[in-house]
C-alpha cells in the first residue's frame, strides 16, 4: 500500500472503532439493568433473612424489636427502590466501562476482565452493602457474636456505608449479568484488535512517508 491508501485504511478502521464505542455504549443499560436486578434480588431477601434472624436471636426483645418491624420495612422498602440508581452511580464509581475513551479501551474493567470471580465480587460487595443501611439505622444489625446474622461490615474507606462481608457462591458472577455482558466483551475484544491495527498502520504510514520524502 502507498501513503494513500494506507491513510484510507486507518479511517476506515477508525470509523468502524468510533462504531464499536458507539455499540458498547448503547448496551450500558442493559448490563446496569442485569446488575440491578440481581441486587435487588438478593437485597430483598437478604434484608428480611437478616431481620428474621436478629429478631429469633433475641427473644428477650420481642416485644421492642416487634414494634420497629413497620418503620425498618418501609425503610427496606425504600432502599430497594432506590437500588437501581444506587448501582448504576456505584459501577459509574468502580470504572467499569471500557468504551468511555481509546486510553479506557486499555484498561481491564471488571466489565472486560477474564477473571470474572475476582472482579464480580468487586461489584458484589458494594452493591450488596447498600441494604444494610436501613437494618442499622433501625437497630437490627449488631455484633455476629449476638447471632444475629450479620452479614456486612463497616466500610471504613466510607463512614455510615457496609460491605458485604461473606464470598461462597457469591463470588460467581451471576448468569443473566454474564449473557448481558457477552456482546459488550465481544465488542470491546474487536476494538482493541482495531485499535491496535491503527497503531500499526500509522507506524508504517510514517515509515513510508520518511522513505517517499528522503529517499531512497
Amino acid at each position: 500500500m502507498d501513503v494513500d491508501q494506507m491513510s484510507r485504511q486507518i479511517e476506515a478502521e477508525e470509523a468502524r472503532l468510533r462504531e464499536l464505542m458507539k455499540e458498547m455504549e448503547a448496551l450500558v443499560p442493559g448490563i446496569v439493568a442485569a446488575v440491578s436486578t440481581e441486587v435487588v434480588e438478593w437485597s430483598g431477601v437478604a434484608a428480611r433473612n437478616a431481620a428474621e434472624g436478629y429478631f429469633t436471636s433475641n427473644p428477650k426483645r420481642h416485644a421492642e424489636l416487634a414494634a420497629k418491624l413497620p418503620k425498618l420495612k418501609q425503610a427496606v422498602d425504600a432502599t430497594l427502590g432506590r437500588l437501581p440508581s444506587l448501582v448504576e452511580q456505584e459501577l459509574n464509581r468502580l470504572g467499569s466501562w471500557a468504551h468511555t475513551s481509546k486510553e479506557a479501551l486499555n484498561g481491564l474493567p471488571w466489565t472486560v476482565a477474564e477473571e470474572t470471580s475476582r472482579t464480580w465480587w468487586t461489584v458484589a460487595r458494594t452493591t450488596y452493602g447498600f441494604i444494610a443501611r436501613p437494618l442499622a439505622e433501625h437497630g437490627f444489625v449488631g455484633g455476629r457474636e449476638q447471632g444475629d446474622h450479620d452479614l456486612w461490615s463497616h466500610d471504613s474507606s466510607c463512614p455510615g456505608y457496609f460491605t458485604f462481608a461473606y464470598g461462597g457462591s457469591l463470588k460467581a458472577m451471576p448468569e443473566r449479568v454474564c449473557i448481558a455482558l457477552k456482546p459488550y466483551k465481544e465488542r470491546w475484544a474487536e476494538a482493541r484488535k482495531r485499535q491496535a491495527a491503527i497503531a500499526v498502520l500509522e507506524g508504517e504510514r510514517a515509515k513510508l512517508a520518511f522513505k517517499n520524502t528522503w529517499g531512497k
